[in-house]
């Protein structure tokens, strides 16, 4: 299934991803795609904000590295 993300992080107990599921092939896909959107339109982002919730994390990662910023 191209939904589901090729690995999840360990946790302790299996049912914490009810609540905090990692993002899907397709969600993180999005997610770039946006930030690519971003970095092309010059558009100025001076600051990613996230929830502490993985996917959120996932999701602010995927869109720096989509604008080329990852690690700044």
């Amino acid at each position: 299934d191209t939904n589901m993300p090729p690995s999840l992080p360990q946790r302790a107990n299996c049912l914490d991803y009810d609540a905090d599921a990692p993002l899907t092939a397709k969600g993180l896909s999005q997610s770039w795609n946006v930030g690519n959107v971003l970095a092309r339109y010059n558009l100025p982002v001076t600051a990613c904000y996230s929830s502490p919730a993985f996917r959120s994390i996932q999701t602010a990662d995927r869109i720096l590295e989509g604008m080329g910023r990852k690690g700044q």
